[in-house]
């Protein structure tokens, strides 16, 4: 009776077949597709640069994150053309005001390029991974939901946030030993904008002391799947299925947050839905100020079924604007911060105006008048020169329609 067996040398040789076969033809559409003119990128403008943008490119080189405008000086050029080799396709790399204005207004000449946010879609689709019909689907419902009493909570949320933070620095401070203490600005404001988000988005107050309480057959508490779920997204992202079986810590919390986060909030779209009187759907200004409620409200109160979203994709939508809306938040507050300690005149200004508005300090900064925000808004040049001068957004992709 025969028995197949295997063979190593037989393995070896369609490994190298394989191989091979590869890199002709990688060899033929570099071949077919590169210019002249072209440089070589270092790695795919893709989802795993942004993943490991921290670790490669190298310094300096073109596609690192943080070379900023140095590649484009060396070129002698704003629009560097180049083509990434396992694939074949070209890019145009510009780092030039006007022709990216030009890009960014022409909507149909030069679509997202939605591969690259395929990363944050893993609940289902969103506004910031389509484009087209489906992105205005995604917008029409969305912008209902940001409003006055959102911004005003998000406002009173920033204040409780900040109290709280501070107490814990003012303890710290008194059990130091010369009375001061050092913090890393970036990593607590990326807290601090995780806990006002979650706190504005969900309509929920969140304690710094405590992750609140973790419901009966869960594992985490609601806000700590959030923060986790946010925390491990690269896990989320590189991780094959079949890797959650390995006991690796990160691998278990991971799966656990994403698995109970999509469960808690499931629950809590039923019970907003549950909790709509007759007639409220109809007003969405009448609903609740947090984000969520809001959103459920103005995709109920849609009349097209067609146009409403789906359970996974209000979930996929929740979590996007969670996701983008602390990172750079705590990005800008970080430089912003920074210019403030390099201008100390800037700053005594800034501290002078909040003064004025508030005399008795927080005491009365719990709620908020509409003039002071316009007049917060007008005046924070400092703020404005973080987010021209020092942008968290490395890159932004475009396609050609049709390429």
């Amino acid at each position: 009776m025969y028995e197949p067996s295997l063979n190593a040398g037989g393995l070896a040789a369609g490994l190298a077949i394989g191989v091979c076969g590869y890199a002709v033809l990688v060899l033929g559409r570099y071949s077919m597709n590169r210019r002249p003119e072209d440089k070589i990128l270092p790695i795919s403008p893709y989802a795993l640069s942004m993943l490991v943008a921290d670790y490669w490119p190298p310094k300096s080189w073109i596609m690192n994150a943080f070379a900023h405008i140095k590649p484009f000086l060396r070129e002698g050029s704003t629009v560097v053309p180049a083509i990434w080799p396992l694939s074949g396709k070209r890019y145009y790399l510009v780092a030039d005001a006007a022709a990216a204005k030009k890009v960014f207004n022409d909507r149909h000449g030069f679509i997202k390029d939605v591969e690259v946010y395929k990363i944050i879609s893993f609940f289902g689709d969103n506004i910031v991974g389509t484009e087209g019909d489906e992105w205005a689907r995604h917008r029409a419902i969305s912008r209902k939901s940001f409003s006055e009493r959102n911004n005003s909570l998000v406002w009173t949320e920033t204040v409780s946030t900040l109290n709280d933070w501070f107490r814990v620095w003012d303890e710290a401070i008194e059990r130091s030993a010369d009375g001061t203490i050092t913090i890393d600005v970036t990593t607590e404001l990326r807290d601090m904008s995780l806990f006002i988000i979650a706190s504005a988005g969900f309509g929920l107050h969140f304690s710094r002391d405590s992750m609140g309480v973790r419901t009966a057959g869960f594992k985490m508490p609601f806000v700590q799947s959030l923060f986790v779920a946010v925390e491990t997204m690269i896990v989320k992202v590189l991780a094959p299925r079949w890797m959650y079986v390995l006991p690796i810590k990160k691998l278990q919390d991971s799966n656990i947050a994403y698995t109970e986060l999509k469960q808690y909030i499931v629950a809590m779209i039923s019970e907003a839905r549950q909790g709509m009187k007759p007639g409220q759907v109809a007003h969405v200004d009448s609903e609740p100020a947090d984000l969520f409620r809001r959103l459920i409200a103005a995709n109920e109160e849609e009349q097209n079924e067609k146009a409403r979203l789906a359970d996974d994709e209000l979930i996929s939508n929740i979590f996007a604007f969670f996701l983008a809306g602390h990172e750079t938040s705590a990005h800008t507050l970080t430089f912003a911060l920074a210019l403030l300690a390099l201008h100390p005149e800037e700053q005594e200004k800034v501290y002078l105006e909040a003064k004025q508005q508030w005399p008795s300090m927080l005491d009365e900064a719990v709620s908020i008048p509409h003039s002071v925000i316009d007049l917060i808004s007008t005046r924070s040049q400092w703020i404005n020169s973080a987010q021209a001068d020092y942008s968290g957004l490395v890159s932004i992709c475009r396609s050609f329609w049709g390429t």
